[in-house]
């Protein structure tokens, strides 16, 4: 744990590729969570309520001492190892996207985490599922200003989070999405970014 927390190129690349690269967490933090018992429903990665944490913890080898677990050589396995550094690349993906367009990056954030929404709430409580959503559905401003569980039940309504591990219905959103987006920013002339996302062959 010690060698890990040393190399900080090594924990912002851990830390990017979860997502939480934003979250501002102090070394004690990481390690905290990173020796968390995820047996433990009250271990301190458990208790942020948000399974990004429980995935980064679980994504490393590392005991509750902060030594790497008897039965393993490696922090890391070598498929936790290539999901890590294809989150990453994915999150650098949609950072540069977003550089040209912030329509293909809340695209491509929901194409990769559609999947893993189980809850209508999680729509809310993440500003970018919160923008892609209103825009798929013109949904005013004012929408966030009604009380949660109106929004809740409203989403519900337009949402089918049982079909959010179906790839086609995923591909559907992300169109009505994109058609959404460029009616509203229809004073520009079209992003060649959106245009390629929004083809069929590349959903």
């Amino acid at each position: 744990m010690d060698d890990f927390l040393a190399d900080g190129d090594v924990v912002n690349f851990a830390l990017k590729a979860f997502d939480l690269d934003g979250e501002k967490l102090t070394t004690a933090d990481i390690k905290a969570i990173l020796t968390s018992d995820l047996s433990d429903a009250d271990s301190v990665a458990g208790k942020y309520g948000d399974k990004r944490y429980l995935e980064f913890a679980a994504s490393f080898n590392f005991a509750t001492d902060g030594t790497i677990e008897r039965d393993m050589t490696r922090v890391q396995s070598v498929s936790d190892m290539l999901t890590t550094q294809d989150l990453f690349l994915r999150q650098r993906m949609e950072e540069e996207a977003g550089e040209e367009s912030n329509g293909v990056r809340l695209a491509l954030y929901f194409k990769r985490t559609a999947g893993d929404i189980s809850n209508i709430y999680e729509f809310l409580a993440d500003d970018r599922l919160l923008a892609f959503i209103k825009t798929t559905f013109s949904l005013p401003d004012e929408f966030s200003s009604s009380n949660i569980d109106v929004q809740a039940r409203n989403l519900e309504k337009k949402v089918d989070l049982e079909q959010l591990s179906d790839t086609k219905y995923v591909e559907r959103m992300v169109n009505r999405f994109l058609a959404m987006y460029d009616l509203g920013d229809s004073g520009s002339s079209p992003n060649p970014a959106l245009t390629l996302l929004s083809s069929s062959s590349y959903l």
